[in-house]
């Protein structure tokens, strides 16, 4: 059956994002690992934070840092980003999370080189075999999103990691080719555990509320249906008006669970 959460704002407390999510009616929070939600913090509030889970009877999935870059071609910068994303792990293991998301292929977005993009993308897949074993030992679930390198790379990195699996966050996959890049996502990709949604108009990453960009979540939900997803999904809509989340829940349930 799938589960559907929202993820917490970077710039508010943990506790109390946990708090108003739940209230919206969500079945878990997706708990950002930046802002107030970094690693310090989490550790320090780790008991808070499994206290209000369970106090509003929610779960919690999670999101590594934006900055994390276990691909980058500078093997010591890519070993510390190794050891930084374990501690995550580990962190994450002490609040009781079950699904940790990381973005793919973060410094090839700037390297112009293809000897660089191809030394990067061995070094993702690399760098997530070491961390899906590690995650593996806490019954942990390491999950990979695309973000704006291409299918097939991403399907390069996810395929070479047996243990991995996939985060499909459907306004990326929209802004690199429209609904019909979705689709070819959700075909190709598998080992599909999560999906982030959100929408927008095609041009840029504005995470807008369902229905208020040109996505077309009604071949989405059929798409899902095809390939058996029952996963969780992660709703990650920054408009200023919180009350839209709620909304969104709303049609994205009327249009997937009929």
């Amino acid at each position: 059956m799938i589960q559907f959460g929202h993820s917490c704002s970077p710039h508010k407390a943990v506790t109390d994002e946990i708090e108003l999510i739940a209230g919206m009616g969500f079945d878990f929070a997706e708990i950002t690992m930046d802002g107030e939600g970094n690693l310090k913090a989490l550790w320090k509030q780790r008991a808070n934070i499994k206290n209000a889970l369970k106090r509003h009877n929610i779960f919690a999935t999670a999101h590594a840092p934006l900055a994390v870059d276990v691909g980058n071609f500078l093997e010591p910068v890519q070993r510390l980003w190794v050891d930084q994303s374990i501690k995550i792990i580990q962190i994450a293991d002490k609040i009781g999370i079950k699904k940790i998301n990381f973005h793919a292929n973060y410094s090839s977005l700037i390297i112009p080189s293809r000897e660089l993009k191809e030394l990067i993308l061995r070094n993702h897949v690399k760098s997530l075999k070491t961390l899906t074993a590690v995650a593996s030992k806490y019954n942990i679930q390491l999950l990979l999103e695309n973000t704006h390198e291409t299918l097939k790379d991403f399907h390069y990195i996810t395929s070479g990691v047996k243990k991995l699996y996939v985060n499909i966050d459907v306004g990326h996959a929209f802004i690199g080719g429209g609904n019909a890049m979705i689709k070819k996502y959700i075909r190709t990709i598998s080992n599909i555990s999560h999906v982030h949604v959100h929408d927008n108009n095609g041009k840029r990453d504005e995470h807008l509320a369902v229905g208020h960009g040109r996505i077309n979540f009604t071949v989405i939900g059929a798409e899902l249906k095809k390939i058996g997803f029952d996963g969780t999904v992660t709703l990650e809509v920054f408009e200023k008006n919180r009350a839209l989340a709620k909304t969104s829940l709303a049609k994205i349930k009327r249009l997937w669970l009929l």
